[in-house]
C-alpha cells in the first residue's frame, strides 16, 4: 500500500493529511494534523513575511516532515492559496521553505480550487446535480454542476480570513452589512447572472472545513442524534439560526468555538458570508421548513485547548434541501490524482461501493464479503413476494452484507452487537444517514438478544419517516437480517460453492433450490438451522432447502 501526505499552507493554520491508497485505487484518510499560525498578521499589514513567521512555519513543516518519516510516507503533495502570490518576498519565502524542508509548494489558482472542490463533492455524494457553496480563507465559491460537468461558477472575493483584522472593531450588525455588500455585488454582477435562473427545487451542497464546523453546531442546536457531517441534511431556517447565533459572538482571535477546530473570529466571518449568500440567493427563498429550533449558548474556549455491481435504489434527498459535504480540497486532489490520465474529473461509477471497498480493504475484512452481498441480494429478490420491501432496501442490505463481519474485529462472540457499532461509525459515503443506520440495525437484528432498544429510540427521528409505521420498519430490518443470515449460512465455510438460488412459495412452505459448483451439504445444513427464525418474521412460513 502507498501512503501519501498532503500539506496545505494557509494563513490561519497549516494542515497535514495522511492518506493510505489501497490496491484497488480507493483510499482512506488515516491521520490529520493541524497547527495554528499567525502569518495572517503579516498579510493584513501588507509587509514581507517576517523572519519570526518564517521560523514558525519552518518549525511546523519540519515537525510534519518527522511525522511523514515515522509514518513511512511515499509521496508528499504541498500546496498553498494563490494569495501568497501577493506577498512582497514570495520568491525568497518559498525558496527558503524548499531548501530547509524539501517541500516545494504549488500555488493553487481559482480554477484549481473549483476543480478540486467539484471533484471532492461528486466523488463522495450521490447528489447528481445542484449548487456547491464553499467558503475558504480568502475566497468563496458557488459552483453549479450536473453529473460529470461544471456548468457555471462564481468566485466571491471574501473568505473567513479576508476581513478578520478590518472587521475587528465593528459591531455584529456592521460586520454583517459589510460582508453582505461584497456578496451582493458578486451575486448581482454579470458573472453571477446564472444564479437568477436557478429553479427553486435546487439542492445546495455546503462544502469545506468552515462549513463542516457549522454543521456540527447545527446538529447540537437541533439535537440531531447522528454525529456525522457527510450527507447531513438541514434546511434554510436551521442554517440561518446557527449563523445568526455565531454572528453575535465575541470577535476573539484567541478563542475558538467549542466543538470546532476554528478560531472564533474566523467562524463569525464564515457565518456572515454564509448568511449573506443564503439570504440573497432567490432560489432558496422557499427553502424553509416551518420548524423553530431553540437556540443554545455556544461557549468559547482557549484556541490551544484539545478538541473533541448490484443495481440498487437509494433514497432521494428532498429537493431544495441543504446538504453538507465533509470532503474538501485534499480529497478532491486525491480523487483527481487517482485518475490523472483521464480527461474528465474522477468519479467512481458507484460512490457507495467505492467507500465500502475502501473500508473492507483497509481493515482487512473478509475476502468473501462480495460473495455474501451477492447471495443476500439474490435471496432478497427471490423472496420479494414474502417480504414486500421495495428496491430501496437493497441499498441497506448491500451495506450490511458487505460489512457483515466488522464486529468480529472487536469481539467475534458478539459479532452482531459490535457489528452495529462498527458499521454506524465507519466512513460510508454515497448514501444518506437513514440508510447507514438501518444497515446497522440489520446487523443488530441478527441476534435479538443483542438488540439495543435504547439505540433504536435514540435514532428513531432519523430512521422513521413521517407516516411510517415503526413496527413495520423494525420488521423490515428483521427480515433483512434473516436474509443476511441465510447468505452467511450458505457460505459458512467461505468456499463460494453456491452459484444460484431460486425460491418457490408454496402455501405454508418456501422451497429454496440451490445450484452448486460442488456438493454443499454442510452449508445447507447450516441454513436449515434458521427455520424457526425464518418463521417468526415471515408469517410462520417454513423453509425447505434443496
Amino acid at each position: 500500500m502507498k501512503r501519501i501526505a498532503v500539506i496545505k499552507l494557509g494563513t490561519l493554520e497549516i494542515k497535514l493529511d495522511i492518506v493510505e491508497v489501497l490496491d484497488n485505487q480507493t483510499f482512506m484518510v488515516i491521520d490529520q494534523y493541524r497547527e495554528s499560525t499567525r502569518i495572517i498578521d503579516d498579510f493584513e499589514n501588507d509587509i514581507p513575511i517576517s523572519t519570526s513567521r518564517l521560523t514558525e512555519i519552518l518549525n511546523t513543516l519540519n515537525h510534519f516532515n518527522a511525522i511523514c518519516v515515522s509514518k513511512k510516507i511515499n509521496e508528499v503533495y504541498s500546496f498553498a492559496d494563490i494569495v501568497y502570490k501577493n506577498i512582497k518576498n514570495e520568491h525568497s519565502f518559498f525558496e527558503q521553505i524548499n531548501s530547509k524542508t524539501g517541500y516545494r509548494f504549488v500555488l493553487l489558482s481559482d480554477k484549481d480550487y473549483i476543480d478540486y472542490i467539484y471533484s471532492a463533492v461528486v466523488s463522495s455524494m450521490n447528489t447528481t446535480k445542484g449548487i456547491i457553496v464553499h467558503v475558504d480563507e480568502y475566497k468563496s465559491y458557488i459552483i453549479q454542476y450536473n453529473r460529470r460537468m461544471i456548468l457555471s461558477q462564481l468566485t466571491i472575493p471574501a473568505g473567513y480570513a479576508t476581513y478578520i483584522h478590518k472587521l475587528n472593531e465593528c459591531d455584529s450588525e456592521s460586520r454583517y452589512l459589510f460582508v453582505e455588500k461584497i456578496v451582493k455585488e458578486s451575486l448581482n454582477s454579470f458573472e453571477g447572472e446564472w444564479l437568477k435562473n436557478m429553479p427553486q427545487d435546487t439542492t445546495t451542497i455546503l462544502q469545506g472545513d468552515s462549513l463542516k464546523n457549522i454543521s456540527k453546531i447545527i446538529r447540537k442546536q437541533t439535537r440531531y442524534p447522528f454525529d456525522r457531517d457527510q450527507n447531513f441534511v438541514t434546511n434554510k431556517q436551521n442554517l440561518l439560526s446557527t449563523c445568526g447565533t455565531l454572528a453575535e459572538m465575541p470577535f476573539d482571535d484567541k478563542k475558538k468555538v467549542k466543538g470546532t477546530m476554528m478560531r472564533a473570529d474566523a467562524m463569525i466571518i464564515t457565518a456572515n458570508i454564509v448568511k449573506a449568500i443564503v439570504n440573497n440567493l432567490t432560489f432558496m427563498e422557499n427553502n424553509d421548513t416551518p420548524h423553530e429550533e431553540e437556540k443554545k449558548n455556544i461557549l468559547l474556549e482557549d484556541i490551544n485547548a484539545e478538541s473533541e455491481d448490484i443495481e440498487v435504489e437509494q433514497e432521494e434527498v428532498v429537493l431544495s434541501s441543504l446538504i453538507f459535504c465533509e470532503f474538501d480540497l485534499t480529497h478532491g486532489l486525491l480523487f483527481k490524482m487517482l485518475n490523472e490520465n483521464s480527461s474528465t474529473s474522477y468519479r467512481p461509477t458507484d460512490v457507495l461501493d467505492f467507500s465500502l471497498s475502501a473500508i473492507i480493504r483497509y481493515y482487512n475484512g473478509s475476502e468473501n464479503s462480495e460473495y455474501i452481498c451477492k447471495l443476500s441480494c439474490m435471496i432478497f429478490k427471490q423472496l420479494k413476494v414474502l417480504h414486500k420491501l421495495n428496491r430501496y432496501y437493497l441499498t441497506v442490505l448491500k451495506i450490511a452484507s458487505k460489512l457483515y463481519d466488522t464486529g468480529a474485529r472487536i469481539d467475534p462472540s458478539d459479532i452482531d452487537k459490535y457489528g452495529y457499532i462498527a458499521l454506524i461509525n465507519s466512513p460510508i459515503f454515497g448514501v444518506q444517514h437513514r440508510e447507514i443506520l438501518l444497515a446497522g440495525f440489520v446487523l443488530m437484528c441478527q441476534n435479538n438478544e443483542n438488540f439495543m432498544l435504547t439505540e433504536w429510540a435514540k435514532y428513531k427521528p432519523v430512521i422513521l419517516k413521517d407516516g411510517e409505521d415503526e413496527l413495520e420498519l423494525r420488521l423490515a430490518c428483521q427480515r433483512l437480517a434473516i436474509i443476511l443470515k441465510l447468505a452467511r449460512a450458505f457460505d459458512k465455510y467461505s468456499n463460494s460453492r453456491i452459484t444460484d438460488i431460486s425460491c418457490d412459495n408454496l402455501g405454508e412452505c418456501v422451497i429454496m433450490k440451490t445450484t452448486m459448483s460442488n456438493p454443499s451439504i454442510l452449508e445447507i445444513r447450516e441454513a436449515k438451522k434458521l427455520d424457526n427464525e425464518f418463521r417468526k418474521v415471515f408469517n410462520n412460513k417454513k423453509i425447505e432447502i434443496l
